[in-house]
């Protein structure tokens, strides 16, 4: 009897493990794919570096995150580029060359704009 109810225990755990890392890789992947989304859609928008790519709420108000510089700017925009060369959430192909070929544009004016040029207006100094 013991050794039934061990088993019942251990299948338990085995089982509710596995719904909570199903869980976590559902929310990860929807944070990567609608935060890439959100992203591309403020860039588009702007033409300037979200904000969840700035920003440090450790004080009392928002602040640029340290470290954070226009070279690893350019670079996560190339990343996000990347992303939607492959990504199949993209509607159409169409929609597709769009959002690169502006993707692209922002990025060739983010490399020759000043740091300060590429950031949200609400943190610019």
């Amino acid at each position: 009897m013991v050794i039934v109810l061990g088993l019942v225990v251990a299948v338990g755990v085995v089982v509710g493990l596995a719904f909570l890392m199903v869980r976590f890789a559902e929310n990860l992947v929807g944070r990567t794919v609608g935060g890439n989304q959100e992203d591309a859609e403020q860039i588009l928008a702007t033409g300037c570096i979200p904000e969840a790519w700035l920003v440090d709420f450790r004080g009392k108000r928002p602040r640029v995150r340290r470290g954070m510089n226009k070279a690893k700017a350019v670079r996560k925009l190339r990343k996000l580029i990347r992303y939607y060369r492959g990504t199949p959430v993209v509607p159409d192909e169409r929609s597709r060359a769009q959002t690169i070929s502006s993707l692209r544009q922002t990025l060739q004016r983010w490399r020759g704009a000043s740091w300060n040029e590429i950031l949200p207006v609400s943190m610019r100094g």
